[in-house]
């Protein structure tokens, strides 16, 4: 306890005594509501004429020597900003969403090079580029459904904030390309049905965003097994075992998505191979749940 008329002077004198610190240590105030608010303290005033208040915090800080190598924090108040900024994140593979795999000691306020260089080291991974994050749902307590986009948000706060919640924990992979060249890439599943075996394969398959469904079909045809050198491949829409969508060849790769629908990819068989256009009927009726498409014959 210390008397309003007392000085930083005299806190120095009777705790400092026989320690490393010195007379001439320098000293913040920083509030017990809020210790972020730090202002220097005059070792010439009072407490009263510095305006300390009951439970008011006073930082002592060792004077800098020349020759000092240069600190992170050279004063009171950046270690306390780091202090208030510091997380602890823990880091899961995507493909073990409940196990921590490695923790690291990161700031509200890095950006996302910043995280992303930080884990691509951590993995001794030389391309943090080729680092996708994912993050958490705190009620779930799963990842969530879709990756934080390269670049997409601006700080460390931004990733880790759900639904006013923080939790303190990001799911990453590892790609195989750069995740900037993955966003022009648009990735879908199609599960390959054989025309005279009774198995079904699943192709992740990768095709630019501005290419069409024959571009997708000529591709797959390089992965698949098919019963002929000749046979020709269509994709259908696949919902409840019901077919709901034959794709044209020329339709945009854009229109195709495996969010609800499950993508087939089977071979043409008998004189399907002769339908052309005008065998479609494309329905788009008001009182229509789904598009139907009808082949005539």
């Amino acid at each position: 306890m210390y008397a309003y008329s007392c000085s930083s002077t005299d806190l120095s004198e009777e705790k400092l005594d026989g320690s490393k610190w010195v007379f001439s240590s320098t000293g913040w105030l920083s509030s017990f509501i809020d210790p972020l608010c730090c202002s220097f303290i005059d070792k010439k005033l009072t407490f009263r004429a510095s305006q300390l208040e009951d439970g008011d915090i006073i930082w002592l800080q060792k004077p800098l020597q020349p020759g000092t190598a240069k600190c992170r924090y050279p004063n009171v108040p950046a270690f306390l900003e780091y202090v208030h900024n510091r997380r602890f994140v823990h880091f899961r593979s995507l493909e073990k969403p409940k196990e921590d795999e490695f923790s690291v000691e990161l700031s509200k306020l890095n950006n996302y090079d910043d995280v992303v260089e930080r884990v691509a080291a951590h993995l001794s991974l030389d391309d943090p580029s080729k680092i996708r994050l994912t993050s958490h749902n705190f009620y779930s307590q799963q990842p969530k459904p879709q990756p934080i986009k390269y670049r997409g948000v601006e700080h460390l706060s931004d990733m880790l904030t759900h639904n006013n919640q923080a939790p303190d924990i990001l799911y990453y992979e590892v790609l195989d390309i750069p995740l900037p060249e993955l966003h022009g890439l648009k990735t879908l599943k199609v599960a390959f049905h054989h025309a005279t075996k009774d198995e079904v394969v699943i192709h992740t398959i990768r095709v630019p965003k501005q290419s069409i469904v024959a571009y997708m079909i000529i591709y797959l045809k390089t992965k698949v097994e098919l019963s002929h050198k000749d046979a020709e491949l269509r994709l259908v829409e696949i919902l409840h075992h019901k077919i709901y969508k034959i794709f044209h060849p020329t339709e945009n790769i854009e229109n195709v998505n495996d969010f609800i629908w499950t993508l087939r990819a089977e071979e043409i068989g008998g004189d399907s191979n002769e339908f052309t256009d005008a065998d479609f009927d494309d329905i788009r009726e008001e009182w229509a749940i789904y598009v139907l498409n009808f082949i005539f014959r």
